[in-house]
């Protein structure tokens, strides 16, 4: 056996498995690798090349690379004169690693390939110290592969370190191989299986992380309770507190925000106890990105003001603290770079641009790699305002020399060739195109685009915002032309931008995670400004409005998709007229664009799709339906109030289509008796019965229903009647659950859930202290009904975590709800037919609210939802159930036209209460789905 030196045996023992990098922020690869120490006392009496090697590691450690490489130089060197390869072979290995810190990756390469040689590949079954040199070398090369880009190779190099390392039984050096390839996988946009790696570290592979978030509440609690008890059982130290980290991180992307925030602080925890101040400040620098992400997903959800500058404070601090902790100029340069997109975010110019030339200089002093390279397109993004541009919103950039962008990116671009990075590259020469984009100057824009799509290659993450800036730059060189019609050229690029985020819908994860949270910017806009070119012009084609109204129903699922973080709808193609075999029905498309409403309508019986546009913008149409969310919900508002609101609406919508929806007809008389609404923005809080168009309430003269789109709704050719119903009754008048939510008392629930007993025939009941979620559960699992029906507080919130309806001790939140109503496969199959809702209302002042009313009608899988959009009084609602479910009796009306006939009833003044005529008592009662 070839000699080690003893002064170099404490290196080849175990600490040698803890040659692994710190653990990947959100953004970029680490720049960074921790190196074991060496044994002091033993080196005092070391030889010449050991004191070499001891020198270049100290000034590897205090970060004086070009010191460290020329020591390690001359401590191989002199072990090769010696004839000692293998300790020839540790300093190789030092040497490369150094090497990489100042982005010598060409060195850096041939020089750990030296060392692999000098090794030479032990036996599988060898547990010497040649096996462990292999296995520690093989992590070096596993670092620079992934730093060059190359994360496969990355991820093979680190799976055969823990072969070698499991062989020698050396757990430490096994367990960090494993939070490597994590890493690896990482890179490679495969977050979920990077998560179930390190959960594997961390739990021995008893956890998933599918499991954390199951819509299971009890299988979501139970798992997250043994991660945490399986982390308290570790040792704390620097590998604990790494894997902590990497772990937070993949939560982070994977949208799990509040768990990621709550592994990030026992991260930083660990790091402190364990005095390790790089862990300490990467820990602070992830929590940042993960209140970055809390805040934006506040946004999203439409939460208090307070609760989305409370993140951003939070996010702000600890970037902060991250850069002012840090020794690392790695550390400190991402933690900058995120406070600027912050400050930009924030519209806080004045701190981005004090901020900019010290984070420029930072980034001119780090080594070429990942790390400066991202950083630079990051810093020139953050002064061009990228994310505003693409959404062509009015702020776009923060006001510095407009060269200092241009500079970055074609540094960027530069270090990219010279790294052989493609993807890299391609980031790096679309933004030099998003630059020339900024400019106005068309050609280069267009030229730099059209490469960054062409290296992009099978990147779709890439390249769909490549093709969406492709679109926008050759429409908008085709409008310095004077002709505001659509280019046929950029409704090319923006058609294959929409087809790839519709592939990408079933998996955000695999999509940036600026891109998940950040979904009004990044990919609201891409629908929107494809369906105004669509749409261009006095007389779009029939092809053209196909395609767009195909597109406003994507968006409608892409929105429910980022509502749950995850794709809760499955849509599937469908013929509109196998939806109403009686030919009976219109469908109507309202789609809220920068500066007019679109309306497009399907006729029955006719192949053309008609078309118009209202000259209204969205602020417009948004204070219309404010209004009415403050009158409506007043039992004392005035009909002429609300008739002169809702009568703008008409004239939006539906005053131009008055001949083709033949309302001057009698029902009777006319082949068109309902109208379904697929309606967009704030127009999907109103409920659409009571319009008002010349005379009457639109409800006079159809039966309506609302639906997100007619790609979630199946076929149907017979009816719902209550003689074939089986129903299960629910309801609470009095529970604790209603005292925590401040919510009152619903005494005529009693009254409520009794009548509607004597109407089904067979129906059971659970309510009261016995209407509980397992209770509830249980017994819809064991009986194939086709109604539920549940008379409970309630609130619809565009907030998953706000959107929910209360048993008699708490919350079952939408999340939940697919798992209340699941039913037994070995039972007869079929979806609920009819999900009643009696008492819910939508969030006050949320504008996007209706979106929870559509997550509760998708996650219960029901054909059809009836809800109420705000709480009326118990007692009118009680014979408002009453009256529909007698409706219903008649096998010959829908449930949309059993609800009309109920809405007419109470307008007409035909109910226990006269005063029951007002909008107030009737219009909140809504039916989402299927109208049949």
């Amino acid at each position: 056996m070839m000699r080690v030196s003893g002064a170099l045996r404490f290196c080849v023992g175990l600490l040698l498995g803890c040659l692994i990098s710190v653990a990947v922020p959100a953004l970029w690869p680490d720049a960074g690798v921790t190196a074991p120490p060496l044994d002091r006392s033993m080196l005092a009496q070391s030889s010449e090349p050991d004191v070499l090697l001891r020198q270049g590691r100290a000034a590897y450690e205090s970060g004086e690379m070009a010191s460290a490489v020329q020591q390690l130089q001359g401590a191989a060197q002199a072990y090769g004169e010696r004839g000692e390869p293998l300790n020839q072979a540790i300093a190789l290995n030092y040497l490369s690693l150094a090497q990489q810190q100042q982005g010598q990756w060409r060195e850096a390469e041939a020089v750990i390939k030296e060392s692999l040689d000098l090794i030479g590949v032990p036996s599988a079954t060898a547990r010497d110290d040649r096996q462990r040199l292999f296995a520690a070398a093989l992590t070096t090369r596993g670092q620079l592969q992934l730093a060059v880009g190359q994360a496969e190779a990355a991820f093979e190099s680190w799976q055969e370190a823990e072969r070698r390392y499991e062989r020698l039984e050396d757990v430490e050096g096994r367990w960090g191989s494993q939070l490597n390839q994590a890493r690896a996988l990482e890179a490679l946009g495969l977050y979920r299986r990077s998560c179930d790696q390190l959960l594997d570290v961390l739990t021995s592979g008893t956890l998933s992380c599918d499991g954390l978030a199951a819509d299971d509440p009890d299988v979501r609690t139970r798992q997250r309770e043994e991660l945490l008890g399986a982390i308290e059982q570790q040792p704390d130290s620097p590998l604990k507190a790494m894997a902590l980290r990497s772990l937070g991180n993949q939560l982070r992307l994977l949208g799990q925000l509040e768990l990621s925030d709550s592994i990030l602080r026992q991260g930083l925890a660990v790091a402190e106890r364990v005095e390790s101040p790089r862990d300490i400040a990467l820990s602070l620098l992830n929590l940042g990105h993960t209140y970055q992400a809390l805040s934006q997903q506040a946004l999203n959800y439409n939460r208090s003001e307070m609760k989305i500058k409370s993140s951003n404070w939070a996010a702000i601090n600890y970037y902060r603290q991250a850069s002012n902790s840090s020794s690392d100029p790695s550390v400190t340069v991402q933690a900058q770079l995120s406070l600027i997109g912050m400050w930009v975010e924030s519209q806080r110019e004045a701190e981005a641009v004090a901020l900019f030339p010290e984070v420029r200089d930072h980034l001119s002093a780090l080594p070429v790699g990942k790390l400066a390279i991202q950083g630079r397109i990051q810093l020139a993004c953050s002064l061009l305002g990228c994310d505003r541009l693409a959404a062509q919103t009015d702020e776009q950039r923060v006001t510095v020399d407009p060269t200092a962008s241009l500079e970055l990116l074609e540094t960027a671009v530069g270090q990219a060739k010279d790294l052989g990075d493609l993807r890299l590259k391609a980031a790096a020469i679309g933004r030099l195109g998003t630059f020339y984009e900024a400019s106005r100057d068309w050609d280069r824009a267009q030229e730099f685009t059209e490469e960054a799509i062409a290296l992009s290659g099978d990147k779709p993450d890439l390249v769909y915002q490549w093709q969406w800036q492709l679109g926008r730059i050759l429409q908008a060189r085709h409008e310095q032309t004077a002709v505001q019609e659509a280019d046929s050229g950029a409704i090319l690029a923006y058609e294959k931008a929409y087809i790839i985020l519709n592939d990408l819908r079933g998996d955000l994860a695999s999509l940036d995670s600026n891109v998940q949270f950040n979904f009004r910017d990044q990919v609201e806009p891409v629908y929107r400004q494809f369906i105004d070119l669509l749409l261009r012009g006095d007389n779009p084609s029939q092809d053209n409005l196909e395609q767009a109204r195909l597109a406003a129903e994507d968006l409608q699922l892409a929105e429910l998709d980022n509502f749950f973080q995850d794709a809760c709808a499955e849509p599937r193609v469908v013929d509109i007229e196998t939806l109403d075999p009686r030919n009976e029905t219109a469908i109507i498309y309202s789609i809220m664009l920068k500066d007019r409403l679109e309306v497009i309508a399907k006729l029955p019986n006719i192949s053309r799709l008609h078309y118009h546009s209202s000259q209204v913008t969205p602020t417009e149409i948004d204070d219309v339906t404010k209004t009415l969310s403050e009158i409506m919900t007043s039992s004392s508002a005035t009909l002429e109030a609300i008739q002169s609101e809702t009568h703008k609406l008409y004239q939006w919508i539906l005053e131009p289509l008055e001949t083709e929806i033949d309302i001057n007809s009698s029902r009777e008389n006319s082949s068109i008796k309902n109208l379904i609404f697929i309606l967009d923005g704030s127009l999907r809080n109103i409920p659409v019965s009571f319009i008002f168009g010349k005379d009457q309430y639109l409800v006079e003269r159809y039966a309506t229903a609302i639906t997100p789109g007619l790609q979630l709704l199946e076929s149907q050719t017979t009816n719902l009647t209550i003689n074939n119903a089986q129903a299960l009754l629910t309801g609470i008048t009095e529970s604790p659950s209603f005292k925590n939510e401040q919510m009152g008392n619903l005494p005529n629930v009693r009254n409520e859930l009794q009548a509607l007993g004597q109407i089904i025939r067979r129906s059971q009941e659970i309510s009261e202290d016995r209407f509980l979620q397992n209770n509830i559960q249980n017994q819809v699992q064991s009986t194939p009904f086709n109604i539920i029906h549940i008379a409970t507080h309630g609130r619809f919130s565009s907030d998953p975590n706000e959107t929910f309806i209360l048993d008699y001790l708490g919350r079952i939140t939408v999340r939940d709800l697919d798992k209340l109503l699941a039913r037994n496969p070995v039972l007869q199959s079929g979806a609920i037919e009819l999900l009643t809702l009696s008492a819910c209302q939508t969030a006050s002042g949320d504008q996007r609210a209706a979106l929870g009313i559509a997550g509760f009608a998708i996650r219960a899988g029901a054909r059809s939802t009836l809800a109420s959009l705000w709480n009326v009084e118990d007692r009118s609602t009680a014979e408002f159930m009453r009256r529909f479910y007698e409706k219903l009796l008649d096998e010959n009306l829908t449930k949309a036209e059993a609800l009309r006939e109920v809405q007419i009833d109470f307008i007409n003044k035909e109910t226990d209460d006269p005063f029951h005529f007002r909008p107030y008592f009737w219009a909140p009662f809504t039916l989402i789905g299927h109208w049949l």
